[in-house]
């Protein structure tokens, strides 16, 4: 579970900030319901919150880490 705590904000930037740094790896998000998400949030926010969630993928694999962030939507 990612905890995000009193210290984050509500907002992308949190997420990018836990995700990106503030979480020990590995790390597999299962984004499960995803399409019950997209429909209600909307396809731009939907597609906001998967394109930090692929940034952080793509950091990890940049840096190239031994353990990583990864997510698959279900």
């Amino acid at each position: 579970m990612l905890d995000f705590g009193p210290f984050y904000g509500g907002n992308l930037d949190a997420l990018w900030d836990r995700l990106s740094t503030g979480v020990e790896r590995p790390v597999h998000l299962l984004w499960t319901d995803s399409g019950a998400s997209r429909a209600a949030m909307g396809l731009l926010s939907f597609e906001r919150v998967e394109r930090v969630l692929r940034e952080a993928v793509e950091q990890d694999t940049a840096w190239s880490l031994k353990e990583r962030f990864t997510y698959a939507l279900a």
